[in-house]
């Protein structure tokens, strides 16, 4: 366990102890990636890298088959005992990897990896479920390993499942299609735009794949006209030479991403703030967008 992270401690792990299997934050699996060609470990000895905590970006899992044969398998889960995981076997294809997951429990579709027990289902605001590919709604989440509620607060754990017995994850996922569902937000961390809702995770991995991207987060900036618009923290790659808004959109752009989703601000930090197991605290960031804004004007 490295609190806080000490790369290079971590690097050294990595080569020189035989490691087969080990658990990385998608930050640290970018760091890696963006190494000098000089400073790249030899990470031959891994096979399997487990990530969560944040959407891992497709074009590093291909980094890691490409240059090392090594499988990065995604996972979503809560401490309440939900979890779901998508590896190879049963979505072997890297560029889905990164947001399909395995819609287990659904009649009609099979696994290779034997998954049995769990049953997930996604509830639109209208508490109906949704079938409709395309449309997001609430997952919950049903197994043998989903805690049976909160201590000493009945009164949240009654808000916190359905009168079925499914967990309330709080995280809006999409249907994909009739056997894959994928994360798409946290349930109050997405920017609403004109009505339109953005996908944070959506950007800030379209965003990681420009070359002087090392990290980045998005965040909604109030706005009297639109309610909400896109604003991005980036961490350069190298301090000396941070892109410019111009550069950022014009490469989401190239990638593909609809208008509406295009960050509108830009503001650069040296490090992107997070709690002990990596997530990104996205409340700090809404204060220091919050001091900028008030500096600036």
């Amino acid at each position: 366990m490295h609190h806080p992270l000490n790369m290079q401690v971590l690097l050294q792990q990595l080569t020189n102890s035989n490691v087969h299997f080990t658990i990385l934050v998608p930050a640290v699996l970018n760091m890696i990636i963006k190494l000098p060609v000089e400073n790249s470990p030899d990470l031959s000895s891994i096979r399997t890298i487990a990530t969560g905590s944040a959407p891992p970006s497709s074009w590093a899992m291909i980094e890691f088959k490409k240059r090392w044969g090594i499988e990065i398998i995604n996972i979503w889960g809560q401490n309440e005992g939900t979890g779901l995981v998508a590896g190879p076997d049963d979505v072997p294809d890297l560029d889905m990897r990164s947001d399909y997951f395995p819609f287990w429990g659904k009649e009609g579709c099979s696994w290779p990896s034997g998954v049995e027990g769990i049953q997930i289902k996604i509830l639109g605001e209208n508490g109906q479920e949704v079938v409709a590919p395309g449309e997001v709604g609430e997952l919950c989440y049903r197994s043998p390993f989903t805690f049976p509620g909160y201590f000493r607060r009945p009164d949240l754990t009654e808000r916190s499942f359905t009168k079925d017995g499914y967990f309330r994850t709080g995280d809006l996922f999409i249907l994909h299609d009739s056997c894959h569902v994928g994360f798409y937000d946290r349930k109050k961390d997405i920017v609403i735009r004109g009505g339109f809702n953005i996908s944070s995770a959506e950007v800030e991995n379209i965003v990681l794949g420009h070359p002087k991207v090392a990290e980045a987060a998005v965040v909604p900036m109030p706005d009297e006209v639109l309610g909400e618009r896109v604003c991005l923290f980036v961490v350069p790659r190298e301090k000396e030479n941070p892109p410019s808004l111009e550069e950022i959109v014009r490469y989401c752009r190239e990638q593909g991403l609809s208008v509406y989703k295009l960050p509108e601000r830009l503001e650069i930090i040296s490090a992107l703030p997070r709690n002990p197991v990596g997530k990104i605290l996205k409340s700090v960031l809404k204060e220091e967008l919050a001091k900028r804004r008030i500096q600036k004007e």
